[in-house]
């Protein structure tokens, strides 16, 4: 069965497969000093649910960061759409106390997630679809060494696709999480063929495809992520499997 992708905006996704539909870090809005944003027209469509965001099943949130969530527009959704299920970074329940979780905590379909480090917890969503979280360092320990990310790593029927949100490039890390695992799709933020210990990930992994993402609009590019994408994939198309650059809005494809 095919899983469409589609890029909403940064790292903000829409999976699809068959009638499931699932968003990823795609509920903020408003300019990021770094990262783009949803335009209007498209957190338009989320919001009310029009098409292709009609009957969205799902809500997945890696970490609590502006270009990848926004409490207030977060909590908006979720509360006006019947939702099976929402999977959210145990740090919510410090982080917003009361704005956030109060309305929702204690609801069936509200998941706070509490992986340590080094752990995994598993959940299966409906029939053949089914992931795994865990908690992992973000990038830049250095600046966020307090934000912690959670990856996923999603098992579609005969497909598994990671999705590993801002974690940060630690070889060790990865391959203790997803030993004995062959990845039809790999999410990479750019720093992951930028630097070496990411290219040595991906190489160690050698997952089927490779999508880089977190990638800023064309006009809001001032950290020239577009072009280390690009010219990296040129550098290092030995050593890379397949790749899909995911930074335009609404861009897509299917794996």
């Amino acid at each position: 069965m095919e899983i469409e992708v589609v890029l909403i905006a940064n790292a903000g996704l829409m999976l699809k497969v068959g009638q499931t539909k699932i968003l990823i870090d795609s509920l903020y809005e408003g300019k990021d000093t770094t990262f783009s944003s949803p335009s209007q027209s498209t957190m338009q469509k989320i919001r009310k649910g029009l098409p292709p965001f009609e009957d969205i099943s799902y809500v997945f949130l890696t970490h609590f960061h502006p270009d990848h969530f926004e409490p207030g527009l977060f909590l908006n959704y979720i509360k006006s759409h019947k939702l099976k299920g929402i999977y959210l970074p145990g740090e919510a329940v410090n982080k917003y106390p009361d704005f956030f979780l109060e309305p929702i905590l204690g609801k069936s379909n509200v998941h706070i997630l509490p992986p340590m480090p080094g752990e995994t917890q598993s959940f299966d969503m409906e029939d053949s679809i089914r992931f795994c979280c865990f908690k992992s360092s973000h990038i830049r320990q250095d600046i966020f060494k307090d934000i912690a990310n959670y990856s996923y790593l999603f098992f579609f029927h005969n497909k598994t696709l990671l999705v590993p949100g801002d974690a940060d490039t630690d070889l060790s890390f990865f391959t203790k999480m997803l030993k004995g695992i062959k990845l039809d799709a790999f999410f990479a933020n750019p720093l992951f063929i930028n630097k070496p210990e990411g290219r040595q990930i991906l190489q160690e992994l050698a997952p089927n495809l490779v999508v880089f993402y977190h990638i800023p609009f064309a006009e809001d590019d001032s950290i020239f992520f577009r072009q280390i994408v690009r010219q990296g994939c040129r550098k290092y198309a030995d050593i890379l499997p397949k790749v899909v650059v995911l930074q335009d809005e609404m861009q897509g494809f299917s794996i």
